[in-house]
């Protein structure tokens, strides 16, 4: 219908139009016998263009996590979800990819810079934190990326569980696609913050590898 909408209007400008006594002109027939334009031999999007042309306009996640169509081809590059790294002992180093869910610097009582965010799959929010060398490395990825690779050390403190960030990278979601379906839609790149409208450089292609390091 939208392909061939300047067609629609044309026909709604021409059955609108008056004629000089005034009555409308009823040349193309009348409301109930006319056919809305379709170019029915379009090719129908694949399900994961659907998926992602829903994201974009609406701003949700309809029918599944995005996570949830990557999981396999995330799983061949040793990534786990956040579920599995929540399982890990202490200490155990991992690498995780999801969502990237609220980074925020808030002051501390030390005054030491700190980063907090969350990690989600469709798993789970796994809850991260950057300090030292790593708050520098990473902060400009996680205010500018809406889905990261994250790398890091499992911590625990009673029934607690954090992951301590190492190393983080822009995740573009079409990368770990199927590359036989075709991509005809960017996934959401705008992040907005308090205070803060960062828009998302795409032209990159990070390594995966790098991250997991």
């Amino acid at each position: 219908m939208l392909w061939r909408l300047d067609e629609t209007l044309a026909m709604a400008r021409s059955y609108r139009a008056e004629s000089s006594d005034g009555a409308p002109s009823l040349c193309l027939g009348t409301a109930s016998t006319l056919e809305t334009p379709i170019a029915w031999d379009l090719e129908d999007f694949s399900p994961w263009d659907k998926f992602l042309w829903s994201w974009q306009l609406t701003g949700v996640c309809v029918g599944s996590h995005v996570f949830a169509w990557l999981r396999e081809r995330l799983a061949l590059k040793g990534v786990m979800t956040t579920y599995e790294a929540m399982q890990q002992r202490h200490g155990a180093r991992v690498t995780v990819a999801g969502l990237n869910i609220r980074p925020h610097r808030p002051r501390t009582v030390s005054g030491n810079p700190v980063l907090f965010v969350q990690i989600e799959d469709e798993t789970e929010m796994i809850q991260a934190v950057a300090l030292g060398d790593a708050i520098w490395e990473t902060t400009s990825t996680f205010l500018t990326s809406p889905a990261v690779a994250v790398r890091g050390v499992i911590e625990r403190k009673g029934t607690g569980v954090m992951l301590k960030i190492e190393k983080a990278k822009l995740l573009r979601l079409q990368d770990y696609r199927d590359p036989d379906e075709g991509l005809h839609v960017m996934p959401p790149v705008v992040r907005t913050y308090p205070g803060t409208k960062l828009v998302a450089d795409m032209s990159t292609v990070p390594e995966l590898s790098e991250v997991r390091g």
